[in-house]
């Protein structure tokens, strides 16, 4: 029994940060790291952390079904728990939630046009981006 829950907890891991890599974060050049941790990015976008490498975050999220794998496999949360959190922090003026974009390219046109844009994408999409902005690795 012991045996057969550690193997199921050990695939799970081995299914999270598969799902995990199928994304990753872009940021604008203006960002000087070259890779972020998943509790780093998790900060960001609940807002819990505003800047990243001397530069001011800004944010953006895609707004449609492809961008919605971001809030489980990433973030370790549903989409409704990520929005409830971003009213009640709306709400008591604690924060802004991030900006949404309806396409890749317009999330890689958010990401580029801020100074301190941050998007995550899917690894798929990433070379849409090339001389725009920079992608940063996501790492546990």
């Amino acid at each position: 029994m012991i045996f057969t829950k550690l193997l199921v907890f050990i695939g799970f891991i081995g299914v999270s940060a598969m799902a995990q890599a199928e994304y990753v974060v872009i940021v604008n050049p203006s960002i000087g790291q070259g890779s972020m941790s998943r509790n780093e990015l998790k900060a960001i976008l609940f807002g819990n952390k505003t800047s990243l490498g001397g530069v001011t975050v800004e944010p953006c999220l895609l707004g449609t079904k492809e961008g919605e794998g971001v809030f489980a496999t990433v973030l370790g949360t549903s989409k409704t728990q990520f929005n409830q959190e971003w009213v009640k922090k709306e709400l008591t003026g604690s924060g802004r939630a991030p900006k949404t974009r309806d396409s890749v390219d317009d999330l890689i046109s958010c990401v580029a046009d801020a100074k301190g844009g941050l998007g995550v994408i899917p690894r798929s999409a990433s070379a849409k981006g090339e001389g725009k902005v920079k992608v940063l690795e996501i790492r546990d």
